[in-house]
């Protein structure tokens, strides 16, 4: 780190040129001070200076790294410092960007916590050919835009794909919006899909729509697996928020259990234990059992792992639905891989049916670790369309790389 300093504020030009070009997402933030000195100053390279700053602060803000608010608004003031045409130029790229690029842009909009932008960006979306984005588009900025124009979120709630119909509503939610636009919710209460369903019925029951309570106990019982275990996954996250409900939750759970699903079952567990860690942070007693649910959750998740050596590579297969728990054996089966210098990891998620956010930030530390070190190389491969989606979503193959079943990865090995 020193060298790097050393290198930034040094009087010979080579030299400053060579330290640029070592700053990188993980020192960006601490080597800030001397970036700034640079810009500042009146050498040759100022404009060179300019335009790596912006392009590693761009970097920062769609890698999905988590960032303080102080740092966040530093580097916010930077960039604009260096770049004050910012804001306009990424509306004019995300009118003709392809789909991957427009999520970048999505996710640099964030940062700036412009709702004027935000809207504009967000009326571009709502006819975008493209799936994926107009999902991000409206999760990652309906919650700015709908404080200046709730209706603009109201339109995504038809929209033809149900992961952008299921984020709009998690968009209105994170907006406090519910109340606002609770017409538009009901009419997404019998949705065909679980996932929209879930969403929608957690969000009318926390803002006290009176039939809530009703439709969520119809969901619960039905006989489709991935109805019912979106239902439980709605009781679960409602008990998180509302632990004065909870006996009424856990009443609610017991319908579920008439569903033999494998899905079902896990989630029934995973809720049980979002209601009692709700409780005791409130201050109640909760059994003992539900003090002990981990044990239960990852021998039910049914997670199978094995290990080989393939090629360079060391190879975790996996096998059955990732979660906070039962991602635990995993942990413990890299964490031998993680032993080889230099690392060379691969996940096979081939047989992998879900994760949740648990995972992802999992993964995205775990990359991170392994990029760290000297010629550390990660990737994982296989992965089901909709997990794919969910990392795209994340913005996490931006850093990771990244394969969905049958894509050829053969040469890699």
């Amino acid at each position: 780190m020193e060298d790097l300093r050393h290198l930034l504020l040094s009087a010979d030009d080579n030299e400053i040129r060579e330290g640029l070009k070592r700053i990188s997402i993980k020192n960006l933030t601490v080597n800030l001070p001397c970036l700034m000195e640079i810009i500042k100053g009146r050498s040759i390279h100022s404009k060179e200076a300019s335009e790596i700053a912006a392009d590693k602060i761009k970097a920062v803000f769609t890698s999905g790294s988590k960032i303080d608010d102080k740092s966040r608004e530093a580097l916010v003031r930077l960039l604009l410092q260096v770049e004050p045409d910012v804001m306009q130029s990424i509306i004019r790229d995300f009118k003709v960007a392809d789909p991957r690029k427009k999520i970048d842009l999505i996710y640099l909009l964030k940062s700036f916590n412009d709702e004027k932008a935000s809207v504009r960006m967000l009326l571009d979306s709502l006819h975008d050919a493209n799936r994926l984005v107009r999902a991000c588009a409206v999760k990652t900025l309906g919650k700015i835009a709908d404080h200046r124009e709730p209706g603009i979120i109201a339109r995504f709630l038809s929209d033809r794909d149900s992961r952008v119909r299921a984020n709009a509503v998690e968009a209105i939610e994170d907006s406090k919006g519910t109340a606002r636009l609770t017409g538009f919710l009901v009419r997404l209460k019998n949705d065909t899909n679980n996932r929209v369903r879930g969403n929608v019925l957690k969000a009318l029951f926390l803002s006290g729509y009176k039939d809530a309570e009703k439709e969520l106990r119809i969901m619960l019982a039905d006989a489709d697996e991935l109805m019912c275990s979106s239902g439980v996954w709605a009781v679960g996250e409602i008990g998180k928020l509302r632990p004065s409900k909870a006996e009424v939750l856990l009443e609610m759970l017991e319908i579920a259990t008439k569903n033999s699903g494998q899905i079902v079952q896990t989630n029934i567990l995973l809720a049980r234990d979002k209601i009692a860690k709700s409780r005791m942070a409130n201050g109640e007693r909760v059994s003992k059992e539900d003090r002990t649910l981990k044990g239960q959750i990852i021998e039910r998740s049914s997670v199978n792992i094995s290990r080989e050596v393939k090629g360079r590579f060391d190879v975790v297969k996996v096998s059955g639905c990732l979660n906070v728990y039962s991602m635990i054996p995993l942990k413990l089966k890299i964490n031998e891989s993680l032993e080889a210098v230099p690392v060379k990891l691969a996940l096979d998620f081939t047989m992998v049916d879900d994760v949740d956010a648990s995972v992802m930030r999992f993964i995205k530390n775990l990359n991170k670790k392994v990029k760290d070190e000297n010629g550390g190389r990660f990737m994982i491969f296989g992965l089901k369309p909709e997990v794919r989606d969910a990392f795209s979503l994340a913005n996490l193959d931006t850093t990771v790389l990244v394969f969905g079943r049958g894509e050829k990865i053969d040469h890699l090995f």
